[in-house]
């Protein structure tokens, strides 16, 4: 069985084509006016990334750009009343300057505790808006969480209502047609609270929607899915976990038409919280489950998943040790793990809401980080390649925990012959050779023993960066970046 970066028994040697990936990490916010960026969603945008939050210092909707380097281009309120307060997320793009932004909203006057609606704005790159839909019940609190673009050009949102006096909440979702009017509202759950998180079109033209339930399942909170035809009719719900708290985040579709479901999960220590991922078919049923944890970390959650181009997952989120820190994960179409990492970006409260695959094979993480300067929240972009590395040769031959150099390699740039040798002669260290995926390539899997040189003929792979990866008996793992002329 392949196993993972720190976590991994097996040494990895990766393969991609010469290339030079981007690298950046950045805070974005109101600095002037020390007013920070809260959750946010991140899309590409002509040569660069457009993200779409909540500023904590006014409540109003915030639009940012930044180019492929990291670097702001602009940064923009749209103009709405300011009567309302506004707490937005997820943003699509219709048209080459038309997007659409989804946000809770409510009137500052009324409690939080006691009313507020699903939103969608309609606006333009620069942030001039076009229209403003709104939706909800005026005696309930409607938390919207997710849209989807439907395919008859309208839009389907899904989140949670609840009923301040009776301790209960439901479900809900709302499918509007393209000029914003309601065609059919549904809620879904029993006698206590249901949530919804996130949702997707289905091919017969209905509707999945993943979150959390109380009413059903195994006990406290666990994964809740409902499937429901076009019209927005219940046909089955299930629900996935333990007597432990569950929480569904996000529902994808993968290539093979089956479905993967992300969220989180209760340690089965009974302390903090692991990372749960399950692959179901189009009917619920499992086909596999797999959870995720990071070293001796507590807390563990996955907010989104991508699948790549060759069927791999990619994993974003949070751990929790000393402090939160932003958590990403590569697997397999198994759920096996390829590499892990965390990125502490301080002391404070770090995590990522969700990932984009990037043109140069790396992937962009967008979230949120303490920024020291102002001690405001603020928008956090990362950058990293496609081993998660966030700056050039962050593997570089040593053990990411302890610092020890375990191996020595040489020539570096090769053209014929590597030479691979153990620092430490008295140790063996276990390889074996992977594409940039974690696939294995045609080379047979090598091994250093006690105090023997390792000599490669490489004469025969193709021109571009290798990634060898190790680990020895005692654990200690490593990677080196290797440029193959």
């Amino acid at each position: 069985m392949r196993r993972s970066l720190i976590i991994p028994l097996w040494l990895l040697f990766s393969a991609v084509a010469l290339g030079q990936p981007i690298y950046f990490d950045g805070l974005y916010g109101d600095v002037a006016n020390g007013q920070g960026l809260g959750k946010h969603s991140t899309i590409e945008y002509e040569n660069g990334y457009l993200s779409w939050g909540t500023s904590f210092g006014n409540m109003k909707p915030y639009l940012l750009l930044v180019d492929t380097s990291g670097e702001l281009l602009y940064d923009v309120y749209p103009d709405l009343p300011d009567s309302v307060s506004y707490q937005c997320g997820q943003i699509e793009q219709l048209s080459d300057s038309v997007f659409i932004g989804l946000c809770f909203r409510r009137e500052t006057w009324v409690p939080s505790t006691e009313q507020g609606d699903y939103c969608l704005i309609r606006f333009k790159a620069t942030g001039e808006i076009i229209s403003e839909w709104v939706y909800g019940y005026s005696d309930r609190i409607d938390i919207p969480q997710h849209f989807i673009h439907t395919s008859d050009g309208g839009y389907h949102i899904s989140g949670q209502t609840q009923y301040p006096q009776q301790s209960d909440g439901q479900l809900y979702a709302v499918k509007i047609d393209s000029m914003g009017t309601v065609q059919w509202e549904e809620e879904y759950g029993g006698s206590q609270y249901e949530s919804g998180a996130s949702g997707l079109q289905t091919p017969d033209g209905g509707f999945m929607l993943l979150g959390w339930t109380r009413s059903y399942g195994a006990g406290q909170r666990d994964f809740y899915l409902v499937k429901t035809d076009a019209q927005g009719n219940e046909l089955w719900h299930e629900t996935y976990g333990t007597n432990r708290e569950e929480i569904g985040a996000s529902i994808i579709r993968l290539h093979d038409g089956n479905y993967l479901l992300t969220g989180s999960g209760s340690h089965p220590s009974g302390s903090g919280s692991i990372a749960k991922v399950y692959k179901i078919d189009p009917e619920g049923n499992v086909i596999w489950a797999q959870t995720y944890t990071y070293q001796s970390n507590t807390g563990h959650n996955f907010h989104k998943t991508i699948e790549t181009w060759n069927g791999d997952l990619v994993s974003v989120g949070m751990t929790n040790l000393l402090s939160n820190a932003g958590y990403l994960v590569k697997t397999d179409s198994l759920g096996e793990v390829i590499w892990q990492r965390e990125y502490d970006k301080n002391e404070n409260t770090d995590l990522f809401y969700s990932v984009l695959a990037t043109d140069d094979g790396g992937f962009l993480l967008s979230g949120q980080a303490i920024n020291e300067t102002t001690n405001s929240q603020d928008a956090w972009l990362l950058k990293v390649d496609s081993i998660g590395c966030p700056y050039p040769n962050c593997t570089v031959g040593i053990d990411e925990q302890e610092r020890t150099v375990l191996v020595d390699v040489w020539p570096n740039p090769c053209t014929d012959v590597l030479n691979i040798e153990a620092a430490d002669r008295s140790a063996t260290i276990e390889m074996t050779v992977t594409d940039m995926s974690g696939r294995a390539v045609t080379t047979p899997d090598p091994s250093l023993q006690r105090g023997e040189p390792l000599r490669m003929d490489v004469s025969c792979w193709p021109s571009g960066v290798y990634i060898l990866k190790g680990m020895d008996e005692k654990g200690r793992s490593c990677s080196v970046k290797v440029v193959k002329q």
